[in-house]
């Protein structure tokens, strides 16, 4: 600001300096925690969303989209319930009873993919709090257990066959001791 004299000449500059350094280097940590935060969530192997109190999706990462088929444009907005496999959509309701609760839970439900199949998962869910600890959005970890599963059921299916056989070879030593 120019500083006049009684003639209104300018006779000197006026000026305020603050310093700003602590403000921009909050800024900058801020923004870089951030963005380790977006880089976290979105190069983890497991899906992740958020969801508000009326259980639609604010946010989903790309692990969950590409496990269930869909866009991320696709599943933002949408109702959570659009993701559960027929099978189980009780067990989701069943959460939607008690979404006001503040604990955090890990169930195994089946989830639904864009062409219908289902999708099992391990799905761990918390409560983000706000300020007043009042809770506004919860957020959940999806780990893909289809390969789990598809061991189990191998174990199982090589498990009767062998039951079946120690049945039928039984039977044969029977009949042999029989003739005997």
């Amino acid at each position: 600001h120019p500083v006049f004299d009684r003639q209104e000449r300018i006779v000197g500059v006026s000026s305020v300096v603050q310093d700003v350094t602590e403000r921009t280097r909050a800024a900058e940590s801020l923004r870089a925690a951030h963005k380790r935060w977006q880089t976290v969530i979105e190069t983890m192997n497991e899906g992740f969303y958020i969801r508000d109190p009326g259980e639609i999706f604010t946010f989903v990462n790309r692990t969950l989209c590409q496990l269930l088929g869909y866009r991320q444009h696709e599943l933002i907005g949408a109702h959570t319930h659009q993701i559960v496999h027929e099978s189980d959509l009780h067990i989701a309701e069943e959460i939607t009873r008690r979404r006001q609760e503040t604990v955090s839970y890990s169930i195994e439900i089946n989830l639904k993919h864009k062409h219908g199949h289902a999708v099992p998962v391990i799905l761990a869910a918390a409560p983000i709090p706000d300020e007043s600890g009042q809770v506004r959005e919860r957020f959940a970890i999806v780990t893909d257990i289809s390969e789990q599963k598809k061991h189990e059921q191998d174990l199982s299916r090589a498990h009767d066959e062998l039951e079946q056989r120690v049945l039928e070879r039984t039977a044969e030593l029977e009949q042999a001791n029989a003739r005997l």
